[in-house]
């Protein structure tokens, strides 16, 4: 069934090339290969990335590989791109990212021609010349579409080749799509600072293996198949362990809640206190924390067992997004940076639009919305 124009496909992949670099001795990379949800990153310039991602993701099929230049194309050949965002900024941050190993991509190195189509709009033609003839050879869309369908094979075997840690969390992993890439770019490893001069970096940064002691003390540890993995939790590893220990704690603060009205305030304080305890001291820390948590947040109450998005659950998306652009706006805005609030208040509106979007989708799903041919009352 082909998408509606209006609605978000969760697997998409944005494909665009870059200035080559070699992450090892003639190892070229030229273009690269992320999943959509890494527009949504905190480090890359916002709220272009989001906007980028809602153009990148409506009406497209699961799994698609969309390249930038289809994008430019979309957008009357480039005209409007001024009023989604600076791609070129937003490109350089997902690179950067990429190289800095804190959003997963596929690196790629394409032949000349190959990128002069990925380059080139979906129909358009690249013409090469031919010394022996002096002619020229001509490629079109259908030279394009095959070298996507290329980059498509590399990116299953690049997910066939990836081994999750086995046991109770591999589905977890693998996330509804079963897409490793879709996953990483949902995952957000680092946030952004927002507060000026804020080092991320932990004083006492934790290993694997203290990660992993700490579940296994906690009775959480995912379950190893020594057949496929038996030398214990590498680095590699260490995010996708926090991650579990995250969901371990949060899941006990939730059963230790009271239901009752006045129980759930008071235990709910209780945790905050806590929590303030931990990172209060630090205000710029504080916020960094707050902003990534959002940014989970966010992707985490989109997530759906269909591929069809649901209203409910894109309002609820929309929502943790407004609050991250209107904090994110606070903070520019006591910085003197009036740009960048400007920018980050303009993502909150748009975000606000969605959320009313979704609400009123779901009144109409519910047959709330108005009948047909029902006017306004009198």
């Amino acid at each position: 069934m082909t998408p509606s124009a209006h609605e978000h496909t969760r697997e998409v992949y944005l494909l665009f090339a870059h200035e080559a670099y070699y992450p090892a001795p003639a190892q070229e990379v030229n273009t690269s290969l992320v999943a959509a949800a890494s527009l949504l990153h905190p480090q890359v310039r916002q709220p272009d990335g989001a906007r980028i991602h809602d153009c990148l993701t409506r009406g497209r099929r699961q799994g698609e590989i969309v390249p930038l230049s289809t994008l430019t194309h979309e957008l009357d050949g480039g005209a409007r791109w001024p009023e989604i965002g600076d791609w070129e900024a937003v490109t350089a941050d997902l690179l950067q990212l990429i190289r800095d190993r804190q959003c997963d991509g596929l690196g790629l190195r394409l032949s000349e021609i190959a990128r002069a189509l990925m380059c080139a709009g979906p129909h358009s033609e690249v013409r090469a010349y031919e010394p022996a003839s002096g002619g020229y050879w001509v490629y079109g869309p259908a030279d394009r579409s095959k070298v996507l369908d290329a980059v498509g094979r590399q990116l299953a075997r690049a997910q066939a080749e990836y081994a999750p840690i086995p046991g109770k969390t591999r589905a977890a992993r693998a996330g509804p799509s079963g897409s490793v890439l879709a996953v990483c770019g949902q995952a957000m490893a680092a946030s952004t600072s927002e507060a000026e001069g804020v080092s991320m970096k932990s004083k006492h940064p934790v290993t694997a293996e203290q990660i992993w002691a700490a579940l296994a003390a906690l009775g959480a540890e995912p379950v190893v198949d020594p057949q496929v993995r038996s030398e214990g939790p590498r680095e590699a590893d260490r995010l996708r362990l926090l991650g579990c220990l995250l969901a371990t704690a949060e899941w006990e603060i939730t059963a230790a809640t009271r239901l009752s009205e006045e129980g759930e305030i008071e235990d709910v304080l209780q945790t905050s206190l806590g929590w303030m305890d931990r990172l209060g001291e630090d205000p710029g820390l504080a916020v960094n924390v707050l902003t990534n948590r959002l940014q989970r947040t966010a992707m985490q109450v989109s997530e759906s067992e269909g591929e069809q998005s649901l209203p409910g659950r894109e309002a609820s998306f929309a929502a943790a997004m407004t609050a991250l652009y209107t904090l994110s706006a606070q903070l520019h805005a006591d910085r003197g940076d009036v740009e960048a609030t400007r920018r980050a208040l303009g993502g909150a509106e748009e975000a606000l639009i969605d959320i009313l979007q979704g609400v009123h989708d779901l009144r109409v799903a519910i047959g709330d919305g108005p009948r047909e041919n029902e006017g306004p009352e009198d």
